[in-house]
């Protein structure tokens, strides 16, 4: 149990370290982000059009009730236009009242990252992985793991740009790299001493 403790922690916050100085230091990040010729009219279309917080997709593509209803009794407009798979995309996560204060934001982050490596730590500690870089290895291809299972559907499905999901994919794949040659050693299993029976 310490060593799920104390793995959990420590390597929660050097992923958290990482993350920090992936964002706030290094210049990798700024470039896959663009910016709105006229953010405040944005802003104002939002507040307009967006009901409340929450995702938006423009156009967006799920059938309501009614859609399917008129299908099904075959009076849909016949005029009524075809999604054309040319047509601009948007992905909108909308949040009003804003995403509170960044001390609040890195307090939760540390959290979330302590509550991941608690996972990652059981996983290893359940493991017979032996060797030190072993355990290193085990805990890469986890972040390698988690990042394509996370990032690259959002690729895929939602048009998200292909640099963000693999700088995304690196970003876990160091971060966790470095948690690793801490995390391997505090989940190093005891050497057992085998002695022989004396006769």
């Amino acid at each position: 149990m310490k060593k799920l403790i104390w793995g959990s922690i420590i390597s929660g916050l050097i992923v958290f370290g990482w993350n920090a100085i992936s964002w706030m230091v290094l210049p990798w990040h700024a470039p896959l982000f663009n910016q709105l010729q006229n953010d405040s009219a944005v802003q104002g279309l939002l507040k307009e059009n967006a009901a409340k917080g929450g995702i938006y997709l423009s156009p967006y593509s799920f059938e309501t009730k009614s859609t399917v209803l008129t299908e099904v009794e075959g009076t849909q407009n016949s005029s009524t236009p075809k999604q054309n798979p040319n047509t601009p995309f948007a992905f909108i996560v909308f949040s009003p009242n804003g995403l509170g204060s960044m001390n609040f934001l890195m307090a939760r982050a540390i959290l979330l990252n302590i509550i991941g490596a608690f996972f990652v730590t059981l996983l290893l500690l359940q493991s017979e992985v032996s060797t030190y870089l072993g355990r290193v290895g085990f805990t890469v291809i986890f972040g390698l793991s988690a990042g394509v299972i996370s990032y690259l559907p959002q690729w895929n499905w939602w048009g998200f740009p292909i640099q963000y999901s693999v700088m995304s994919i690196i970003d876990l794949i160091i971060g966790w790299f470095f948690a690793s040659l801490v995390l391997a050693k505090i989940s190093e299993r005891p050497k057992m001493n085998f002695q022989t029976p004396q006769t």
